[in-house]
């Protein structure tokens, strides 16, 4: 296990099941983010990239984006950082976070207990997957301070739950707990509070089962597909395809299918 812990940010990589934890680190602020804590963000995907390009094979099988405390995975941007006007810093701060978690090879899992509000729903929006509990708080109060989430928020949101309520949710700034998130297609999952770890113990090791290879190349294609034509996309899913029947991994499957075992994966 590594772990790493600065700027309200806690960083822990299990090596030998390859999770890696991220943790906002401030709870007595409502987890609220700082500067610090984006470019945090950023170096601790820079990490793990750095054990996948070290190791034989694949090092990271998912990430996990969660919070300290048991009020909110965050209540948004610090605004007492508003005084400042370093808003070029912000923003480059914001864009590497952000594209940091959604460009990851890996499966990247937000999860989510209490509020979840502006800049702390973008940064669950960047995730492939957000669980959540029912108690949990959503919304984007930025109009009420004359602003609107511009870290990715209005594009990320309206491909979930459709450009009209994109349109309310930002317009309004109106709040709405874990249900109607699930009902809106904006979480992958939304349970009792009380059974959070366990759900998301069972998806990450659900995950983690499978091998990493495939599972980053389903990443890549629904990510890159998003931006072709239908028919560009199916080129390139054919093109991401096509090396997967060349790997170790591949043949083990086979292998195992064909012995009736459980398959070995090694992420070559």
């Amino acid at each position: 296990m590594t772990t790493v812990d600065t700027d309200h940010l806690r960083f822990e990589f299990d090596t030998d099941r390859g999770v890696a934890t991220l943790t906002l680190n401030r709870p007595d602020k409502l987890n609220a983010i700082t500067d610090a804590m984006l470019e945090g963000i950023a170096e601790a995907v820079d990490a793990c990239q750095e054990y996948d390009a070290e190791a034989d094979g694949v090092a990271v099988n998912t990430l996990v984006l969660e919070a300290a405390g048991d009020r909110a995975f965050s209540a948004g941007y610090d605004v007492s950082q508003f005084d400042e006007k370093t808003y070029p810093v912000e923003e480059r701060a914001w864009r590497a976070a952000t594209n940091a978690l959604e460009s990851y090879d890996v499966p990247v899992i937000a999860k989510i207990d209490g509020y979840c509000l502006g800049g702390g729903l973008e940064l669950a929006l960047a995730c492939d997957f957000r669980i959540a509990s029912l108690q949990s708080e959503f919304g984007f109060p930025e109009v009420d301070i004359g602003l609107f989430p511009s870290g990715g928020g209005t594009q990320r949101l309206q491909p979930l739950v459709g450009p009209a309520r994109t349109k309310e949710l930002c317009m309004t700034g109106q709040r709405f707990d874990g249900s109607t998130a699930l009902k809106d297609g904006l979480v992958t999952d939304a349970v009792p509070t009380a059974d959070l770890d366990g759900r998301i113990a069972e998806f990450v090791d659900d995950l983690v089962s499978k091998p990493p290879l495939s599972i980053r190349a389903v990443k890549n294609t629904v990510d890159t597909g998003q931006g072709m034509s239908r028919e560009e996309a199916l080129e390139y899913e054919r093109q991401v395809y096509q090396p997967l029947l060349w790997t170790e991994d591949h043949a083990e499957g086979v292998a195992a299918f064909d012995e009736d075992r459980e398959p070995e994966w090694t992420g070559r």
